[in-house]
C-alpha cells in the first residue's frame, strides 16, 4: 500500500510539475504572441508613416514637374521673340528720322502700321515694354549707359530712353538702356 500511496503521490507531483510546465510553455507562448503583435503594430505604424510620406512625395513631384512644365511652355517661345527685338528697334529708329516730305510721311505712317501690328503680336505673346517714362533708374530693369546733370529733377531719376528694354511674362529679356541724371 505504501508503495502504491508513494506512487500516486509521486505521480500527482509529476502531474502537478507537467501542469506547471505546460502553464509556464502557454503563458511564455501567450508572452510571444503579444510581443509579435506589438511587433507588428509597430510595423504597421511604420509602414503607413512611410506610405503617407511617399503619397506627399509623389504629390509634390506632381506638383513641381506640372509648374517646370507650365514654365517651359511659357518661356518657349523666348527666343523666337528675342529675335524681333532688333526689327523693333529699327521700326523705331525710323521714326525718329525728320519726315519733311509728304512722301515720307506716308511710308512713315504704313510703316506705323506694320510695327503697331507685330508688337500686338508680341504683346497678345506675353512681351511687356519695361517703363521708363517718369520712373527712377532701377539696375533691375535699367541699365545705364550715360548719365547726365540736371539740378530741377531728382537724383537717378531716368531722362532719357536710348532703346527699350521688354519683359516676357515679367522676365527680363532686356534692360532699358537709359540716360540718368546725377546731381554734381
Amino acid at each position: 500500500k505504501d508503495t502504491k500511496k508513494n506512487e500516486k503521490e509521486k505521480l500527482k507531483k509529476e502531474e502537478k510539475k507537467l501542469e506547471k510546465q505546460v502553464e509556464e510553455k502557454n503563458q511564455k507562448e501567450k508572452t510571444e504572441k503579444k510581443c509579435n503583435c506589438e511587433e507588428l503594430k509597430l510595423k504597421v505604424i511604420e509602414l503607413e508613416d512611410k506610405l503617407l510620406r511617399n503619397q506627399a512625395e509623389l504629390i509634390n513631384f506632381k506638383k513641381r514637374t506640372k509648374e517646370e512644365t507650365e514654365t517651359i511652355i511659357k518661356f518657349a517661345n523666348q527666343q523666337f521673340i528675342m529675335s524681333f527685338l532688333p526689327l523693333l528697334d529699327s521700326f523705331e529708329t525710323a521714326f525718329k528720322v525728320e519726315n519733311s516730305t509728304p512722301e515720307m510721311e506716308k511710308f512713315l505712317e504704313g510703316f506705323k502700321m506694320i510695327y503697331s501690328e507685330v508688337l500686338n503680336f508680341l504683346k497678345k505673346e506675353g512681351l511687356e515694354e519695361i517703363e521708363t517714362k517718369d520712373q527712377m533708374f532701377d539696375p533691375n530693369f535699367h541699365q545705364a549707359v550715360c548719365v547726365d546733370y540736371d539740378e530741377s529733377k531728382p537724383e537717378d531719376m531716368i531722362l532719357e530712353e536710348l532703346q527699350k528694354g521688354y519683359k516676357l511674362h515679367g522676365r527680363i529679356l532686356r534692360p532699358s538702356m537709359v540716360k540718368v541724371n546725377k546731381k554734381e
